[in-house]
């Protein structure tokens, strides 16, 4: 509960599981998941891989992720390197770091895949856990350093996704792949028409299959989609 009131939310290893599978191709593509919380969109990386043929090593070395919790990010690492106990060792870490997605647009840049379910959350909202004052100036800021612009999917009472969408997008390099879990307000409302846009101006959308609403996410009160489209 506390989680989905910050705007984060596990995800369903079902739908991790159909995430990957719908991205990855032939197994040995480099994937990124640059907000993986504890690690479930990589978990499903590797089962997806290793059905398709890949070992304990080659798919640690092909698995990269981004959590800027630490406890998170050291869960995450530890789920990797149980897939096979017998080969935990210094030289066998699985590639995840703790750090803030909008400071590592280059890192997201190496990826052949970019798996991400990102926070949920309005930025007008001011609840329990209200978002800093100043976070979207940061993020903005942050934008800006990395692609000498500010956001262009920012509009009305924008979900804070918005931001990370556009900056996996602006970051990813051509031809790479993204499975993206999103609401389905995104692409119904006024305020997602900058994403919408944003969207199709620089990515071929393969498909949007949504989910009746709870089917994944307790709780939840909006339906959930897949969005999986190319650079």
């Amino acid at each position: 509960v506390e989680q989905r009131r910050k705007g984060t939310g596990q995800t369903d290893y079902e739908l991790a599981r159909i995430l990957a599978s719908l991205t990855l191709v032939e197994g040995n593509e480099i994937v990124i998941d640059p907000c993986c919380g504890v690690g479930n969109l990589l978990s499903a990386t590797y089962d997806t891989k290793a059905n398709l043929g890949k070992v304990h090593l080659e798919i640690c070395k092909s698995i990269f992720g981004m959590e800027i919790d630490i406890f998170q990010a050291n869960l995450a690492t530890m789920r990797l390197a149980l897939k096979q106990p017998n080969l935990v060792s210094n030289a066998n870490q699985p590639n995840i770091i703790s750090s803030n997605l909008f400071e590592n647009h280059e890192r997201i840049n190496q990826a052949d895949v970019i798996l991400m379910n990102p926070p949920f959350k309005r930025y007008e909202i001011q609840d329990d856990f209200p978002l800093p004052l100043d976070y979207r100036d940061t993020i903005t800021s942050q934008f800006t350093q990395a692609f000498g612009e500010e956001p262009a999917s920012i509009g009305g009472q924008s979900n804070l996704y918005h931001f990370y969408t556009e900056f996996v997008i602006r970051s990813a390099k051509p031809n790479s792949r993204m499975g993206i879990i999103l609401d389905n307000k995104w692409y119904q409302n006024k305020y997602g028409k900058p994403l919408r846009e944003f969207i199709l101006r620089n990515c071929i959308i393969d498909a949007i299959i949504e989910y009746p609403s709870q089917s994944f996410f307790e709780g939840a009160i909006v339906s959930t989609t897949i969005l999986v489209m190319r650079k």
